[in-house]
């Protein structure tokens, strides 16, 4: 509460220096978050003004960071401080006497009694200076003595025109442009229902590209000019190594749009234009609500899925090619396992979003946190559940299958291009086929197809060779219009949704797999036992008018 009224305090003080209006006051001042970078962020003050009016309210403004040289900074003087107290108040120590101790903040009305208490020392000095300098400095300080720092979010004002000055963009002197630049990068995006964001470093040019319901759309292209500047401003808010060009990095960014919390994954890659970078877009607080009667699923098939992720041990496997949303699923069974009475450990790289109530593990192979480790180490902690994130190699196959042969039930993900084909590619890295037979409960192999703009679609009438080609029980069916509307983006479709090959392990197939048959032989056992291929799955969706013929042969090989 204490935090609540010193915030308060400071936004009744810009008030009356008419910054703000009392409409920001009141929306923002029950508000437990960094009302500074809050206020910087969305624009409705800048540095400058910050300073100006720190200058009447303190003693000590120290404008250009001058007096903070992080080379005399003694590392003694930063072990008297907890690591989340210097991050949660921006505070960078500089020095200390006999009886004085002098520090940095951009954080007005810092708690000095703290400071007192974990220094010792009863005089307090205060310089307050710019949030970017001391974010920049903290950042440093962090990597100079291995302190992790928490990302913090980033506020950015939806806005249909952000106004940008392309002209501007050119001088790399102006730092607002740019960050009005990637602000509006962002906030399309999420607009726009991006899943992945591209800024492409060209000879000539720097290319926006948006993936959009799996589809890449060039967006925009800027002047080469602006790449260093743009790209930078990325890393900073990313926590990455703005002077490191020649490697790549991996960062997150965390960004608050209309009271809509946003992730991105951001890796920046050098390429011979410079570094392209590429931010995956995630929505944490909407990775809750996930459940599987929402992704595509038919009302049997969620039925049947339900029945064998219930059980106690054995193996379920969701099959794909990268981006055909194995994890989404996965991550909504276990939303619904997720139970007080359960323990379930993650082992996954990346950590693609952070579940209250799961053990999640970041694999990292540089500290010899490989998948190996820790699975091993899993099999000490007591589980009832283990998704893994991937079964990449024989001895993550092998700890997998026998966990769920112990009584744990194990999820996991796998590359293959349809669910028969998992038996093979476990055979393949040298599982023996009884006891592949033995664990398994399901494999699920899906595609993320494009939904129809339903403002837009049109509907035509298939010929009769067609319907007898591809199995149509519609007379009506639908495609995309080439122009679409203002509803999907001229897209002619808006969302995706599941097509999936689902082979629940039954008397028969298992039997198949123990005998070590081949693919073909297995896939006819499954279609036998009720399996719906990948093809007859979007055909479906295609007489159901969900998605047009179009978008399933895109996805889909056999029919």
């Amino acid at each position: 509460m204490a935090d609540l009224e010193k915030n308060l305090r400071f936004l009744r003080f810009l008030q009356s220096e008419r910054l703000i209006d009392d409409e920001t006051v009141q929306s923002l001042k029950d508000r437990d978050i960094d009302i500074v970078s809050y206020l910087i962020d969305t624009k409705k003050i800048s540095e400058d003004q910050l300073l100006n009016v720190y200058s009447k309210m303190f003693k000590l403004v120290n404008r250009d960071g001058s007096l903070i040289n992080l080379e005399k900074i003694d590392k003694n003087l930063l072990s008297l401080f907890p690591e989340d107290f210097i991050i949660k108040n921006k505070i960078i120590p500089i020095s200390m006497s006999e009886n004085t101790i002098t520090v940095a903040t951009y954080i007005p009305y810092i708690d000095e009694n703290q400071i007192k208490y974990f220094t010792k020392k009863q005089n307090i000095i205060v310089y307050y200076t710019k949030p970017s300098i001391i974010k920049k400095l903290l950042d440093s300080l962090v990597k100079a003595y291995n302190i992790e720092l928490t990302n913090q979010e980033i506020y950015i004002e939806p806005q249909e025109d952000y106004s940008i000055d392309i002209e501007k963009l050119t001088e790399r002197s102006n730092e607002n442009q740019i960050v009005k630049l990637a602000d509006s990068i962002l906030y399309r995006a999420v607009r726009d229902g991006a899943s992945d964001i591209h800024i492409e470093p060209q000879e000539k040019e720097v290319v926006l590209r948006f993936r959009i319901d799996g589809m890449l759309k060039k967006i925009e292209s800027y002047p080469t000019t602006i790449r260093d500047p743009l790209i930078s401003r990325f890393k900073i808010i990313s926590n990455l190594d703005i002077s490191e060009r020649r490697k790549p990095q991996d960062g997150v960014i965390r960004i608050r749009i209309a009271n809509r919390k946003v992730q991105l994954r951001v890796s920046v890659l050098p390429t011979v234009f410079g570094e392209k970078i590429t931010m995956r877009v995630q929505f944490p607080e909407e990775f809750s609500t996930l459940k599987l009667e929402n992704l595509g699923f038919e009302e049997e098939e969620v039925k049947k899925l339900k029945e064998a992720y219930t059980k106690p041990y054995g193996m379920i496997l969701v099959v794909g090619p990268t981006g055909s949303g194995k994890t989404t699923t996965l991550y909504s069974v276990l939303q619904d396992l997720n139970k007080e009475e359960v323990n379930i450990l993650t082992a996954e790289d990346p950590v693609e979003i952070n579940i209250p109530g799961l053990n999640q593990v970041q694999i990292d192979e540089k500290v010899g946190r490989t998948f190996e480790a820790v699975l091993r180490s899993f099999l000490r902690q007591d589980p009832d559940i283990i998704f893994i994130g991937e079964i990449r190699d024989s001895i993550t196959a092998e700890i997998a299958i026998r966990s769920s042969l112990t009584g744990h039930l194990v999820l996991s993900t796998l590359h293959v291009n349809d669910a028969p084909s998992t038996v093979a590619r476990l055979m393949d890295m040298g599982m023996e086929s009884f006891l592949i037979a033995a664990s398994l409960l399901v494999v699920s192999s899906q595609r993320l197809v494009r939904k129809l703009c339903p403002y837009c679609k049109i509907p035509y009438q298939p010929s009769s060779e067609e319907k007898n080609y591809y199995k149509l029980s519609a007379d009506t069916i639908y495609k995309a219009s080439k122009e679409g509307c203002e509803q999907c983006n001229h897209l002619g479709y808006k969302g995706r949704t599941v097509i999936s090959e689902i082979m629940f392990i039954d008397g028969g197939l298992r039997k198949a797999i123990s005998q070590g048959k081949p693919t073909e032989e297995i896939r006819e056992v499954a279609i036998k036992s009720g399996m719906k291929t990948l093809f007859e799955s979007g055909i479906t969706k295609v007489n159901q008018g969900i998605t047009s013929l179009e978008e399933v042969l895109r996805v889909t090989v056999e029919r």
